[in-house]
């Protein structure tokens, strides 16, 4: 007759751990959540957005805020009246430049260093993460936003000149596309396509690496800053789409349009999206690990 030997440490470590994995990957998330933020210029606010449900998490007041975009570390970076706004992860302020002639549009490098469209007197300033700054390009006419590609190039829209510029990192400048009216958002998706907003012709532009271009999305009323979430989803500021006034839409990687958000906004041109990293399968499975051998030490 056999005896049932009764279970040992080991296996109840085993049995305990294949618990664990089931509770962490069950507790994996199921999407994600970035960080959106859209400047109102008509009623001088930035509006803070989560991206999954829609919901308003914060409103900064600044003065006619134009161009916004985000540094490495999550702080928020607004124009506002001549000046340069530097906004906290946790919303606390200060002042990053001033005295500036007309400051639109903005963008980082990967190094870190800020260009600052300036539509008065059409030039693009280059400021280091210290502040000193020094003239980029210069005989724009009116560039109001920009994108970086994955190689260094900078792209500059100018608005009246209905053009989009292409920089390389050394300052060395093309046309990359002409025709277009009144070009203003510029976003690169994860192909190395780039997307415009045509303002005035009331659509998104797509173009490929090698300037073949099609329409993405159309029948928009005033289309200006544009940016892609962590997924490919594509935001764009409709300035003064009706009832309120102006309205962020998404788009789906396809080109499916849906409203994201119209309360609160009035005059929206500019939106800058902070990706939120979520944690990978690796990440779950190595929690896991870890607690099977703390109990198989214990054991």
């Amino acid at each position: 007759m056999q005896t049932r030997q009764p279970t040992s440490n080991r296996q109840l470590a085993s049995n305990a751990s294949l618990t664990l994995l089931a509770t962490f990957l069950a507790a994996a998330p199921t999407s994600r959540a970035d960080i959106i933020y859209v400047s109102n210029w008509n009623i001088g606010t930035i509006e803070k957005f989560d991206s999954t449900t829609g919901t308003k998490l914060d409103t900064y007041n600044i003065a006619h805020p134009q161009g916004v975009a985000l540094d490495s570390a999550g702080n928020l970076y607004a124009v506002g009246s001549g000046s340069i706004i530097k906004y906290t992860p946790a919303g606390v302020s200060s002042i990053f430049a001033t005295d500036l002639q007309g400051p639109t549009g903005l963008v980082f490098d990967s190094a870190g260093s800020l260009y600052v469209g300036y539509a008065r007197n059409n030039t693009i300033m280059k400021f280091t993460p210290d502040g000193v700054a020094t003239v980029f390009a210069s005989t724009l006419n009116t560039p109001h936003h920009f994108a970086f590609d994955n190689a260094g190039n900078l792209y500059a829209a100018t608005y009246t000149g209905n053009t989009i510029e292409k920089f390389t990192p050394e300052g060395v400048r093309s046309v990359f596309a002409t025709g277009l009216l009144s070009p203003m958002g510029l976003a690169f998706d994860r192909a190395g396509n780039l997307y415009a907003a045509n303002y005035h012709g009331h659509t998104i532009q797509k173009i490929t690496p090698e300037g073949s271009r099609s329409i993405f999305a159309a029948g928009l009323t005033d289309p200006a800053g544009i940016a892609f979430d962590g997924t490919g989803n594509l935001y764009v500021a409709d300035e003064w789409s009706m009832p309120n006034y102006g309205s962020v839409v998404k788009f789906t990687p396809d080109g499916v349009g849906s409203l994201f958000a119209s309360t609160y906004l009035s005059g929206p041109s500019y939106i800058a999206i902070q990706i939120v990293p979520e944690p990978s399968g690796m990440a779950l499975l190595g929690l896991t690990l870890s607690a099977l051998l703390t109990l198989r030490r214990s054991s």
